[in-house]
């Protein structure tokens, strides 16, 4: 309907000659006291919002698709899905707790990284680099169009960060690596073959979905659609480029998980999104994960049996 955003689970009843029309992503419903002969045709009154141009949704700040990053003290995150990315210098310590500031970005982000203190994402098109974290609503430092180096933006799976390097994985099944986040079109340093045994398109491919995330150990990539999480040993990587060892898996279909979003890995523990389920996965140590074992905690539910999702402060939706 003209410049109305409908969206999931939007529909239409007619009573009374009145035409209401539920914008779900909108966050509202829409009245026309008689039905609209044109499509520019503005409805006369909205339930469940001040007027009919405000989404509740943005005014408050909720957000669909959140992906945070964070370097201990303040608080990123950003959304494919509502174009944004929501700044707090601090990180927040109550429900509720309003941005400092607002980035809008068209095409929306895709991935991001903190690396050692800089900020790197991409669009799809253009690479960012802040090389402090935007606190105060800064500008980019660097912007790359369309490639970096021979790599294409567009092609990008996942980007990590840690103490001692940044890596591009592209869909390519290619880990392109810099021991600093590149301010200007330089090569990378080291390129690893990343193809996974079986020569299937694995984490990073177009069937994979998911991120990769690294704390200099290791190298974690979440393989949504395929319900398994990747490991691999950096320096396995690093050693054999050409022909590294294939990575270590944790689930697999039927396995522990449903549709895991991401995975996180520090200091030799492991951290799974296991979002269809409505919980995260905590291993205490990766080689329990790996040789199969339960794990250690499970957050959002009290026992791996319960997959429901609840609101709550022990649940997770």
């Amino acid at each position: 309907i003209g410049p109305f955003w409908a969206g999931d689970g939007s529909g239409v009843a007619l009573a009374d000659g009145k035409l209401y029309v539920s914008l779900s992503n909108d966050n509202k419903i829409i009245v026309f006291n008689t039905l609209p002969t044109r499509e520019s045709a503005d409805p006369d009154f909205a339930i469940g919002a001040p007027d009919f141009t405000t989404n509740t949704l943005r005014t408050n700040y909720f957000m669909t698709n959140p992906v945070p990053l964070t370097d201990g003290k303040s608080l990123l995150v950003y959304s494919n899905f509502d174009h944004v990315m929501y700044v707090w210098r601090q990180i927040p310590d109550q429900s509720g707790a309003k941005p400092d500031f607002v980035y809008e970005f068209s095409p929306p982000i895709q991935h991001a990284a903190i690396v050692q203190g800089s900020l790197v994402a991409d669009n799809g098109q253009s690479m960012f680099v802040w090389k402090k974290l935007p606190l105060n609503g800064e500008k980019p430092d660097v912007t790359f169009q369309r490639n970096i180096d021979e790599i294409k933006i567009s092609k990008i799976t996942c980007m990590a960060g840690d103490n001692t390097s940044f890596y591009l994985l592209t869909q390519d099944n290619t880990m392109s690596v810099w021991k600093e986040v590149p301010m200007q079109d330089t090569p990378a340093q080291v390129t690893v073959n990343m193809v996974m045994d079986g020569g299937g398109e694995g984490a990073t491919g177009k069937k994979g979905g998911g991120g990769c995330q690294s704390d200099g150990r290791y190298m974690v990539r979440s393989s949504t659609f395929e319900h398994t999480i990747y490991i691999h040993r950096i320096a396995d990587l690093m050693a054999y480029p050409d022909n590294p060892p294939p990575p270590m898996k944790v689930g697999g279909k039927g396995g522990v998980f449903n549709l895991p979003s991401s995975a996180f890995v520090r200091d030799d523990h492991l951290f799974v999104a296991d979002t269809v389920s409505s919980r995260v996965l905590v291993w205490n140590h990766i080689e329990d994960a790996v040789a199969g074992k339960e794990p250690d905690v499970v957050l959002g539910s009290e026992n791996l049996a319960e997959k429901k999702p609840e609101i709550g402060k022990d649940a997770l939706f």
